[in-house]
């Protein structure tokens, strides 16, 4: 059966508009095929670990993307790659038979030229060469470099673009067939688009003129108003599908309305904060050509003259000369591309637009320069006939040669990149072969890390013997402990048994599930890392992973390594680098693209191209130098300086731009020269560290050189994680054993830890903080005995390990020099007091009254030594002064307001 556009078609130019998409469209499957990923790659892993029900949740908030995926998330683990990338191969088959289609039904009625040329109905082209513009379309489109990657690739964007370009086509259906359906159609899947994605919300007022401008006025008609309006909310009601399935979901559970409120507040974001000037540029090249396509242009602009309609002409001719240049520039990836401009977004709707115009311009010149106008009995003037001649010869070495340069350009980028894929696949079977086969918990912060793994354990059908677990999803979702529990019955994982007291933090639990698991189960974790997890546990090296173990009582420290151990590691690491990182290397000696023919490299200067970055080497060559960096710090610490050079010159060779390896490059070679370490102020650490501590050290690994680690000791106590803070400070100390400084960081360090205990406390050896502070303090006043900060943490220390006649001494001396300091004489009337030396606490307390009149703790003192000696009015005076500048919601506050009490109710 026909339909009605075929019928009233000219005889042949059924095969442009139905038969020709569908080669063409298979022809592509088919190279698609050729070029088809088989495994997981890292621009599809997130989709992939999403069906494969690896990830936390279900990509719900695209809710046309999951439920056309559900049906693969019954296949077995190992099948979902390649299925899930073959189906992206089909939809983008699908894509380019749409936009042929597309293409084979645009208008050339749109200047006059045109009209004079084309006169079939709904002015679809008819020429011998019709064929040409939809074949240059698909091509140019199909070899994209952004195109390509998604067609092998599963990775749900080619689900978005099948619905924009089915939009589209439905338009240009109705243009031809005047059929409402398509419309309704049109309604429908743009509802749908519009659900899944925000881009689509972006288009809605495009596509809003182009349905009035095709449909005219009778776009008004109520009848017709409420059935398009309706379908479209049908379809655009899919959006309320996240909120209904978390509502509804025992892992996932979250209120419906605060679902929606974060849907929208995402959407809102992208929309209102994605760079103006970027969507501005990006529109110029695909937008622009779209909305002159659509205009049907006067004749010429009411100037009827000889030289006005050859000037409108010749404007003509060079607006679609010009919009084709830079179309087809844009396809081949130049500056102001999106995938140059697009931060990393694909923006497949956008050179899907550009496709499009790009086959209307093609179309218009093969009409233009390619066709007489009918009836017309003037021969052409042999200049003229000479110009449309070298025209077209311009069109057809195009619509040659850019397909060439495109597949030229494109197969080479996507070979490597099957070939780094493979160094990703050694990468984390390497991983996998470390950890042992009967099972084990894997932890890790990298959820692109941990997919990547569980994707490696999955294709050997190893997936249900280790529990992935997501630290971060551990310690943000409540429910994701259900999540690993339904996942990993075996396991046993429950909470039940966990008891976190009030004041403790919340990652308490988390440490405390590990804990539990450890007790069953090895722990390891795939990369180094620090944190909360890490005041518990040690990170053990073993070849490319670590595992985890609690540390030893009473210790600050992990047990070092042994000499077995260090050797096991040492001789993975070389032959890590012997086998696996030479092509790593090799490729990170260039960042840019490998090196092509000198004809090629002229041809992408002069169109201004600038050659790709090796993006998926990079990431893969930073996570071995990661882990070689991280191994030559080990082994400086333990004395193997020749050892570590060698790590750190490797980690280089593989990554380049890894900060943190320069660093201890430098730092190793001072040491081996045996210079003296200093520690610089805190200003020009920062300077040298820009502010980028976490990201810093989580990218690139520890760095060993002691102001870095006096610096990260200040970070990490900031943040709680005092047992990695202490450890810090303690290297820092042993390379820098001349500077003061990390040891008396370390003795305020410990003495603050044991005076304010919290939640975590239990994991640390807290109860020596104040007798290891002191000797620190001692260390340092042999060598400076009047060093100020020593004596006065001394004293603090000293105090509160009882010993207050001890503590006088070294507060006193400190007082000699530093008579205006308060804290000194404050923790001296402390201990004057303690000792009932009433009269020298009272004399200490009142001169610091008289600099800090709002002290509520000399108040307190003041008080206590008044009611000792029945000064019952000087007590009240003082304890009423406590009370006025005290927090009230303490236990000392209410002993005072009791006392006071008691005071003021006996008898003079």
């Amino acid at each position: 059966m026909t339909n009605q556009t075929e019928t009233r078609q000219p005889q042949g130019r059924f095969f442009v508009t139905s038969k020709w998409p569908w080669i063409l469209g298979a022809a592509m499957f088919a190279v698609y095929l050729l070029t088809l990923n088989h495994w997981v790659t890292p621009r599809g892993l997130t989709e992939i670990a999403d069906v494969a029900g690896w990830s936390y949740g279900h990509d719900i908030y695209s809710p046309v993307t999951f439920i056309v995926l559900c049906p693969f998330r019954w296949l077995p683990a190992q099948i979902i790659p390649p299925a899930l990338n073959l189906f992206s191969a089909i939809l983008a088959a699908l894509i380019l038979w749409q936009l042929a289609r597309s293409v084979s039904l645009l208008p050339h009625d749109r200047t006059d030229d045109q009209r004079q040329r084309e006169q079939s109905e709904y002015s679809i082209l008819t020429i011998s060469t019709a064929w040409a513009p939809p074949l240059f379309a698909v091509l140019v489109c199909g070899f994209q470099m952004t195109f390509w990657e998604h067609a092998t690739q599963a990775t749900g964007e080619m689900i978005d673009l099948f619905m924009f370009s089915y939009v589209i086509r439905c338009l240009l259906e109705y243009r031809v067939t005047q059929r409402e359906f398509w419309l309704i159609k049109f309604a429908l899947v743009y509802g749908l688009g519009m659900a899944n994605n925000v881009a689509m919300v972006a288009f809605f007022p495009a596509f809003l003129a182009a349905v009035i401008w095709i449909k005219g006025t009778s776009a008004f008609n109520p009848g017709f108003m409420s059935r398009t309006l309706l379908f479209g909310l049908l379809g655009f009601s899919l959006i309320f599908f996240p909120s209904i399935y978390t509502s509804l979901s025992q892992t996932l559970h979250a209120d419906f309305g605060e679902t929606m409120r974060t849907m929208f507040a995402s959407d809102k974001r992208f929309l209102l904060h994605f760079p103006r000037s970027v969507i501005l540029l990006m529109s110029l090249t695909s937008i622009l050509p779209v909305f002159v396509i659509g205009i049907r242009w006067s004749s010429y602009f009411g100037d009827n003259s000889p030289v006005g309609i050859l000037l409108a002409k010749s404007g003509f001719h060079v607006v679609h000369g010009v919009f084709l240049i830079v179309c087809l520039w844009v396809m081949l990836d130049c500056p102001i591309s999106p995938r140059v401009l697009g931060f990393g977004l694909p923006f497949l709707a956008l050179y899907y637009l550009t496709a499009l115009s790009i086959g209307y311009f093609i179309g218009y010149f093969l009409l233009i320069f390619g066709t007489k106008i009918p009836r017309s009995r003037r021969s052409l003037n042999p200049l003229l006939q000479f110009t449309n001649n070298c025209v077209l010869l311009v069109m057809w070495v195009a619509i040659l040669t850019t397909p060439a340069i495109l597949i030229y350009r494109n197969f080479s980028v996507l070979k490597e990149d099957k070939v780094q894929f493979h160094w990703y696949q050694d990468y984390f079977n390497q991983i996998d072969g470390s950890l042992p086969p009967s099972g084990a918990v894997v932890l890790s912060d990298d959820t692109f890390r941990l997919y990547y793994l569980e994707a490696a354990a999955s294709r050997r059908g190893q997936n249900s013997s280790h529990l992935f677990v997501d630290t971060k999803s551990l310690v943000t979702y409540p429910r994701y402990l259900s999540f690993l529990a339904e996942r990993n019955p075996s396991y046993q994982i429950s909470t039940t048994w966990t008891n976190i007291p009030p004041l403790a933090p919340s990652i308490l639990g988390s440490i405390q599930i590990l804990d539990h698991l450890s007790q069953a189960h090895e722990l390891y974790y795939i990369h180094p890392s620090f944190g909360y997890f890490f005041e518990h546990f040690y990170l053990q090296p073993q070849g490319p992973v670590y595992r985890l173990k609690v540390y030893p009582e009473n210790s600050w420290d992990a047990p070092p390594m042994t000499p077995a151990q260090i050797a096991e590691n040492e001789t993975f690491w070389q032959k890590t680098y012997a086998d696996l990182l030479p092509p790593i290397a090799a490729t990170m000696t260039n960042l840019t693209a490998k090196i092509q023919p000198e004809w090629w490299g002229d041809f992408l200067t002069l169109a201004h191209i600038r050659p790709e970055p090796n993006r998926f080497a990079l990431l893969l060559g930073s996570y071995y130098s990661r882990g070689l960096n991280t191994w030559g710090v080990e082994i400086e610490c333990a004395g193997k300086l020749d050892e570590a050079a060698k790590n750190f010159d490797c980690a280089l060779e593989v990554n380049p731009l890894n900060v943190c390896a320069k660093l201890n490059q430098l730092f190793n070679k001072s040491l081996k020269a045996g210079e003296k370490q200093s520690i610089q102020p805190p200003k020009d650490i920062e300077e040298r560290l820009g502010g980028r501590r976490g990201d810093l050290l989580n990218a690139n690994g520890p760095i060993d050189e002691p102001n870095f680690r006096v610096d990260f000791a200040s970070f990490l106590a900031d943040g709680g994680n005092f047992r990695q803070a202490v450890q810090q400070l303690e290297r820092a100390s042993q390379v820098a054993p001349d500077n003061f400084r990390p040891r008396l960081e370390l003795a305020q360090l410990l003495v603050y830890i044991q005076t304010y205990t919290n939640g975590l406390s239990h994991l640390l050896p807290y109860e020596h903080g104040f007798d290891e502070a002191l000797q620190y303090t001692d260390d340092i006043l042999k060598v400076a005995p009047t060093q100020p900060i020593a004596l006065f943490l001394k004293g603090v220390a000293l105090i509160q390990l009882q010993q207050y006649d001890n503590a006088i001494v070294p507060l006193s001396k400190l007082l000699t020099t530093e008579t205006n300091n308060y804290a000194a004489r404050l923790n001296r009337a402390i201990a004057y007091y303690k000792i009932n030396n009433l009269d020298a606490a009272k004399a200490d307390y009142t001169v610091i009254t008289k600099v800090s009149p709002k002290a509520y703790q000399v108040y307190y003192g003041l008080g206590e030594i008044a009611y000792q000696q029945k000064d019952k009015a000087g007590a009240i005076k003082n304890y009423e002064l406590y009370l006025s500048n005290a927090p009230t919601n303490t236990t000392e506050s209410a002993s005072v307001a009791e006392r006071l009490k008691e005071l003021k109710s006996s008898a003079p």
